[in-house]
């Protein structure tokens, strides 16, 4: 008699057969396997006698295999030129990516190495190793599958997820909406859609997904990557820094990031002005990311009302400051 199993959402797979797996595809003996992190995919941290790894296992109908496959290409290309990126490791049969039958549908797993790290922070070369990612995706006409980074992503999708979660009253989401547009309105009618100002972007770039070793900066999670414009990777880690300083904008530390990017590629006037609008977009994407990973992994306790209104805020803060222009044409000597 066939055993029926009941639908799930996700499953967590277990280390030890994960280990077994890892060893029979590698070229290296893992002697514990733990689960690391929960997010947008499943880390888990491999440990042999010498080295650390990191089994990075996607989420089941969240991407294609065609798109996983393209993602691993492109991190190798970049590694080609010279950005220093977090290398996948080769299977024994020479191949990076493998798949997953889980209870939910499939999954696809690739190993990396381990990123090294210290206490050295250079935003100049974080600046820098930024633009270049951009420089060299240009110069090999990087293509993307995957959805481009614009109205969809940062607009629509996120606010119908808030929406549905029935969290905040449709007066505030349809502000939102209509802030969230007027930005994107002038962004669209200012920024050229095409290189430089638009193309190949890693799409998270912020201080969790770059550490820093001898100065020198490494990156990775390239699992949020697509077509953008080039504005709103820079502004991704003003969003990121600004949750713990709101003066972030008017820091050293930003100018230094910014000036790292411009030793590469000079931003135009409009890039610079719609870097705060970038930052509320991306508060707007957030804020969907949250609904949609509660539904996969998390409990909706976290996701109240108490929580989403800080999040408007955060919003609100970043639409103010680009409304507020002045400023930003101060912090550049405009």
């Amino acid at each position: 008699m066939k055993t029926e199993y009941f639908d799930v959402l996700s499953t967590i797979l277990s280390p030890k057969s994960l280990l077994e797996q890892v060893n029979s595809r590698y070229r290296l003996q893992g002697l514990e396997c733990k689960l690391w992190s929960m997010g947008l995919n499943d880390v888990y941290q491999i440990q042999t006698s010498e080295e650390q790894y990191y089994l990075r296992v996607s989420h089941a109908n969240r991407f294609s295999r065609k798109d996983y496959e393209e993602e691993i290409t492109i991190i190798l290309e970049l590694q080609k030129r010279n950005i220093n990126v977090c290398k996948p490791v080769k299977q024994k049969d020479d191949t990076y990516l493998w798949e997953i039958t889980a209870l939910e549908g499939k999954r696809y797993a690739v190993l990396f190495e381990k990123v090294k790290q210290d206490a050295s922070r250079n935003l100049y070369e974080m600046g820098k190793i930024v633009a270049k990612i951009h420089e060299a995706s240009d110069a090999a006409c990087l293509k993307v599958s995957r959805e481009p980074i614009e109205y969809n992503q940062l607009i629509q999708h996120p606010l119908q997820a808030v929406c549905e979660s029935r969290q905040l009253e449709i007066e505030w989401i349809e502000d939102i909406k209509s802030k969230s547009i007027e930005m994107w309105k002038c962004i669209t009618e200012t920024i050229p859609k095409e290189t430089p100002y638009y193309g190949y972007c890693h799409g998270d770039v912020h201080s969790g997904n770059l550490y820093f070793y001898k100065d020198r900066p490494q990156i990775f999670d390239f699992d949020c990557m697509g077509d953008a414009y080039r504005a709103y990777e820079l502004a991704v880690y003003l969003w990121d820094e600004s949750s713990i300083n709101e003066q972030f904008i008017n820091s050293d530390q930003w100018k230094e990031y910014i000036s790292g990017y411009e030793a590469v590629r000079r931003l135009t006037k409009e890039e610079r002005d719609s870097l705060p609008a970038f930052a509320a977009l991306r508060q707007v994407w957030f804020m969907g990311l949250m609904v949609d990973t509660t539904k996969i992994n998390n409990g909706w306790e976290g996701i109240n009302r108490y929580f989403l209104e800080k999040q408007v805020r955060r919003f609100q803060f970043f639409y103010d400051l680009w409304k507020s222009q002045g400023e930003i044409k101060n912090m550049f000597g405009c």
